[in-house]
């Protein structure tokens, strides 16, 4: 169809109202279309599997500014104007459909992303990390996209856009150079997130410093402490030491040792491995793996004892060991078995 041009060149004012009045019609327009349309929608049972459910959420975000540059750019087409207000309006246009259609790619994006990362994650914790990648892939590709459109507009209006991208160029890497510290803990961040050496909720110790895993951010990661204070860690620091994850065991491996006295007759000392035995034979939540009678020790006969909880958590550990440690000095004095400690014997010659 051949929009007729209308030769309006002399009054500015009178170009401008009429610029207007055709943005505000079709506009208008639009809006009505849309308002129609939504009500058919609202009729229309859509459930979340529905092909339309995706249409219905992008439409739903439509506003009245796509609607103000379809009409801006009918009005370039229909009135012929100065060369500046032509390319106002250019801009105009340009920047709210490519407002609209950033939005579109972005809420495709991150739609599609969120899907596959959670397909098969059922845990809160790291369905908000997922979240937190989403965001970060998002704000990127939103960056590059503006930045792309600005490219777009600068050059249709006759910049030197090649110029202008060397001189980018120039103060990218400066940029780059500037805050490297923070662009490794990025990277690092994403490391974390896609081999998933920990989660939130995890029971961690790094170095010298235990403690529960509370936040996974972009740059540094949250720690609560054993004593009760907040851990913050670096990302990148995350990635290049050695890390313990006690969430991830299934049993906890438990190896102590008893001595006894010297004095200690054979017979006692074979009792040693029945009462250890009987002890764990009562317990429910932790098995015995061996007992034995290690080696001589500077004061004490060594018996070593190594055996296994069936919880990762520590206090569940500490309370069987306390069991343990009761059972044992119980028996042991009704077997009349004496359990060592440091001494020294003292031989005075005249």
């Amino acid at each position: 169809m051949n929009l007729e041009i209308v030769q309006i060149s002399k009054d500015s004012l009178y170009d401008l109202a009429l610029v207007f009045a055709i943005v505000f019609l079709v506009a208008m327009g639009l809006y009505l279309a849309k308002v129609t349309i939504k009500l058919v929608l609202e009729k229309i049972q859509i459930t979340n599997e529905s092909k339309l459910f995706f249409f219905q959420k992008f439409f739903q975000r439509i506003n009245i500014w796509l609607f103000i540059a379809v009409g801006f750019f009918v009005a370039s087409r229909m009135v012929e104007v100065k060369k500046e207000l032509e390319t106002l309006f250019f801009v105009i246009v340009v920047v709210l459909l490519g407002y609209h259609a950033i939005y579109f790619l972005n809420y495709v994006l991150s739609e599609a992303l969120i899907k596959t990362l959670s397909r098969d994650n059922d845990d809160y914790s790291d369905f908000q990390e997922d979240k937190t990648v989403v965001r970060f892939i998002s704000v990127v590709f939103r960056s590059l996209m503006w930045g792309l459109l600005v490219i777009i507009i600068l050059q249709n209006i006759g910049y030197n856009v090649s110029a202008l991208l060397g001189g980018l160029g120039i103060v990218g890497l400066a940029v780059a150079f500037a805050v490297q510290n923070i662009l490794e803990d990025i990277f690092s961040f994403l490391s974390i997130y896609f081999d998933k050496p920990f989660r939130v909720g995890d029971f961690i110790t790094i170095n010298q410093d235990s403690g529960t895993i509370q936040k996974i951010g972009i740059k540094t990661t949250r720690i609560k402490t054993l004593e009760g204070q907040e851990l913050i860690v670096s990302n990148k620091e995350l990635t290049s030491i050695r890390i313990n994850n006690y969430k991830r065991m299934d049993e906890r491996r438990v190896q102590f040792q008893i001595g006894v006295e010297y004095s200690t007759s054979n017979s006692k000392l074979k009792q040693v491995n029945k009462i250890i035995e009987g002890i764990f034979d009562e317990l429910k939540i932790a098995y015995l793996d061996r007992v034995h009678f290690k080696e001589f020790g500077d004061f004490a006969l060594i018996f070593e004892v190594v055996y296994y909880v069936k919880s990762p958590d520590y206090k569940v550990y500490m309370d069987v060991q306390q069991k343990i440690n009761f059972e044992i000095k119980e028996r042991f004095e009704k077997e009349q078995i004496e359990m060592a400690f440091p001494t020294q014997k003292i031989i005075l010659q005249k």
